[in-house]
């Protein structure tokens, strides 16, 4: 699965489509949190049970099945804003990586804006999501996560759903 790109114009924030699968390790969450479900020790978190507010190191790979879940104060790749279902059948065919992306991309724009609130702290971020692959939607997988990162590649230091950011 390749990583699809595609810029929007809307609150300086870019959009990066990436294929996330549930195989091995995709519903795995062995971080530490609070009480509030804040990750306060690093662990491996599986892309099916990332959570808004979640801050993680990204692995390489085309196809991504799990990260680093990291306290936010540390640095990281990224930081999830947004976590929602699509709204398909079971049975439906997988519509391919174009189709989702077309689907997604506008919700977690706005997910992310709402979410993060001040227009001007997302500047210099770049939006990226999970979405399944081919197998993992046969599998029933139907989740999309919604996640910011540097625009820049550079890592990410606190908490950017956070006023005090």
């Amino acid at each position: 699965m390749a990583r699809r790109w595609a810029r929007l114009s809307a609150v300086g924030l870019s959009a990066a489509l990436l294929a996330a699968a549930c195989g091995t390790g995709a519903d795995v969450d062995t971080t530490e949190r609070d009480a509030r479900g804040r990750i306060v020790a690093a662990g491996r978190v599986g892309t099916l049970v990332l959570r808004q507010g979640d801050c993680f190191r990204e692995p390489a790979g085309e196809v991504v099945t799990r990260v680093e879940g990291v306290p936010c104060g540390r640095p990281h790749d990224g930081q999830v804003v947004a976590t929602f279902e699509l709204a398909a059948g079971d049975d439906e065919a997988w519509p391919g990586t174009d189709a989702l992306t077309a689907g997604v991309t506008g919700r977690c724009l706005d997910l992310a804006v709402e979410a993060i609130g001040d227009p001007a702290r997302t500047a210099g971020l770049s939006l990226a999501a999970y979405v399944p692959d081919a197998d993992s939607w046969d599998a029933g997988d139907r989740g999309v996560v919604c996640w910011v990162r540097a625009a820049d590649g550079s890592p990410l230091s606190g908490d950017v759903l956070s006023a005090g950011a």
